[in-house]
């Protein structure tokens, strides 16, 4: 299986660089998965959505992604702090 990390980074790949964050939700994501932000416009596909990470800190299953997510799909830049849980290879 993956590290926890490399699921992490993969999910974003998807979401971000390839702007396909729905199939990237579906692939990576647990199908029981507590997700805070469902809404959020990396969990929907588009325009590749541009993303700079700060720092990626891994513990265990968790991995905690420090990240600038530039303008995009008609919102504004935003610093966030995500904190992604792995169980079985897929977000939990």
């Amino acid at each position: 299986g993956k590290l926890p990390r490399e699921v992490v980074r993969e999910f974003m790949a998807e979401a971000y660089a390839r702007g396909q964050g729905g199939t990237a939700q579906r692939v990576w994501f647990a199908r029981d998965a507590a997700d805070n932000a469902p809404a959020a416009q990396d969990r929907r596909d588009g325009a590749p959505i541009p993303d700079a990470v700060r720092e990626v800190i891994g513990q265990g299953m968790t991995v905690v992604v420090i990240h600038r997510i530039g303008p995009a799909r008609g919102e504004a830049a935003q610093d966030v702090i995500d904190v992604f849980r792995v169980k079985d290879g897929r977000i939990a």
